[in-house]
């Protein structure tokens, strides 16, 4: 089988462990089948597939003819569901395709649940402007350090891109801020917003200091 799983219009592109029956392949595109379907009454193919085919419109004497070489003419409203051949399908043992997972369980399991929150998927990170690729187990760390994630100011409240943080702290109006004097005496630490106001009602405390 191919060494990449995943879902696509047309089969099941996944690592199945052990043998399986060839007839749980379908015969237009290879793979095992997704939705099978008959075409006719002795061949079953992918639902996608077939109508694939159908919808193609190649014809042999003005007819589109079943793809399993039986030469029963076909149609899609003639179209009938194997319930049977997918409840094979869908119980086939097979294994994650990624290299670092050990996980294995049925096929249905694999595509609809493991799938999805496989812990190796590599993933992009979601944030704008950012292009690194991590596992996604280990989305919570990048997010610690991420520079393009949206944090919060904790003095203004304002959302920032945590790249922007240094110059935002260096203008937050709410950010305290210490005397420009506290070196030599005084201890007064005050929002940036009140630096002016601190000045002036604090000029001759700062003469003594100075």
């Amino acid at each position: 089988m191919a060494s990449n799983a995943h879902i696509s219009s047309i089969g099941y592109e996944v690592q199945v462990v052990g043998d399986f029956l060839p007839h749980l392949n379908c015969g237009i595109c290879l793979l095992i089948m997704k939705n099978a379907t008959h075409g006719c009454s002795k061949h079953v193919f992918c639902e996608g597939c077939i109508l694939k085919h159908i919808e193609s419109g190649i014809r042999t004497d003005g007819k589109i003819m079943c793809p399993g070489g039986c030469g029963i003419c076909i149609d899609s409203s003639k179209l009938e569901a194997n319930e049977f051949v997918d409840r094979m399908v869908n119980t086939l043992s097979t294994k994650c395709s990624n290299h670092l997972c050990n996980w294995q369980g049925d096929l249905l399991d694999l595509v609809q649940v493991h799938q999805l929150n496989c812990e190796f998927i590599l993933q992009s990170c979601v944030n704008h402007g950012c292009n690194e690729k991590y596992l996604k187990k280990d989305m919570l760390q990048h997010n610690e350090v991420c520079l393009y994630k949206l944090i919060e100011c904790t003095y203004c409240h304002t959302h920032i891109i945590r790249i922007n943080k240094g110059n935002h702290d260096v203008e937050c109006a709410n950010k305290m801020v210490k005397c420009e004097y506290y070196d030599i005496g005084c201890k007064k630490e005050f929002c940036r917003r009140d630096v002016f106001l601190h000045e002036d009602t604090h000029q001759v405390q700062h003469m003594r200091l100075i």
